[in-house]
């Protein structure tokens, strides 16, 4: 791939702190193949620990997403794509919400865009995603699909602007908290759109 994730969790706490990164595949299965998974690391007292995926796990490459967990709260989650070169992009770690807004989808000659929505949850999440152009006018609707425990849902840029909108926003619904990103493709970089909540206090970080 051209672009190699790469994670940084903060610890600005007093007191060490033990962090579990897993890495799922869409399916929702702990990615078992060549990999080590999960791994664990302690993070020092106001320090952090920032590696590349392909470091984390040794292992070949999945199509998955990666959850990172620890029993001490106040962490702070980063993750990164690019060449770490000359290209990278970077995000705070998702919130899961019942009900969220992408507010950026973009679909034109310079930029493509994918909705991923990931399930951090232990139960599985029936997920409706309906579509608005840059009027605010509805647009188009994603049927409902089940996202399983752990599980990702991608939804490719063709499908999200069925209607040739171009410009869109994405409200999405769900009966379990859900984690919701707009990736971007810009040909050269990508630009991260997390979900933003509607009236409700975030569930869940991964």
């Amino acid at each position: 791939e051209r672009l190699s994730p790469g994670f940084t969790v903060i610890n600005p706490t007093s007191n060490h702190a033990d962090v579990q990164f897993t890495y799922y595949g869409l399916d929702g299965n702990p990615v078992s193949s060549g990999l080590v998974n999960p791994v664990r690391y302690r993070v020092a007292p106001k320090g952090q620990v920032s590696m590349r995926a392909s470091e984390l796990f040794a292992g070949s490459r999945a199509d998955g997403w990666v959850q990172v967990t620890s029993q001490t709260s106040g962490l702070n989650g980063v993750y990164f794509s690019g060449d770490f070169a000359t290209t990278l992009e970077g995000s705070d770690s998702a919130l899961s919400y019942t009900a969220q807004i992408v507010p950026v989808i973009r679909d034109d000659q310079a930029n493509k865009t994918e909705l991923v929505i990931l399930n951090p949850g232990s139960a599985s999440s029936t997920v409706a995603v309906t579509l608005f152009n840059a009027e605010g006018r509805q647009a188009a609707i994603v049927p409902s699909q089940v996202i399983a425990a752990h599980a990702a849902l991608r939804i490719s840029s063709s499908t999200l602007n069925v209607t040739g909108a171009g410009t869109l926003s994405a409200r999405i619904s769900a009966s379990a908290p859900v984690a919701a990103t707009a990736i971007i493709d810009r040909g050269d970089s990508l630009f991260f759109v997390n979900g933003q909540p509607i009236d409700q206090t975030a569930s869940q970080r991964i």
